[in-house]
């Protein structure tokens, strides 16, 4: 069963990917909007279910951000339904992944490698809690 982790931000999408629930490697960036890719990636690594973060404010409502994914997901399952494929989803906070992956990646301009830590952390945190289990 592998796992894809979706960092989901305005113009790209980090993903990484766990193929053993153990741990979880970077792969790729996506552009936001390119559904297409985002199908043939989990067609061609045979994905069972998909993570992706959601950012919160401190007294846990949804973000602006966090409004603009759940759209972007709804798109994905839209998509995954015209092909037939079915998938599980599950939503973590974000709420930090991404500002620790900032600070870890020194060229701040790289987002390439800022979205794709951040997918990494999101599912490495998911997979530490499903390890606990």
């Amino acid at each position: 069963m592998s796992i894809i982790a979706l960092d989901m931000g305005d113009k790209k999408i980090g993903v990484a990917i766990s193929y053993s629930n153990v741990s979880s490697s970077g792969l790729k960036t996506i552009d936001a909007k390119n559904w297409q890719e985002i199908i043939d990636l989990i067609k061609e690594l045979k994905i069972s279910r998909i993570i992706y973060g959601l950012p919160f404010k401190k007294n846990q409502a949804l973000t602006a951000q966090a409004q603009k994914i759940i759209q972007q997901i709804r798109e994905i399952k839209k998509w995954l339904k015209k092909e037939e494929i079915k998938i599980k989803f599950d939503a973590v906070d974000e709420t930090l992944s991404s500002q620790a992956a900032d600070q870890s990646i020194e060229n701040k301009k790289d987002k390439d490698k800022i979205h794709i830590l951040s997918a990494q952390i999101l599912l490495d945190q998911y997979l530490a809690e499903l390890n606990k289990r």
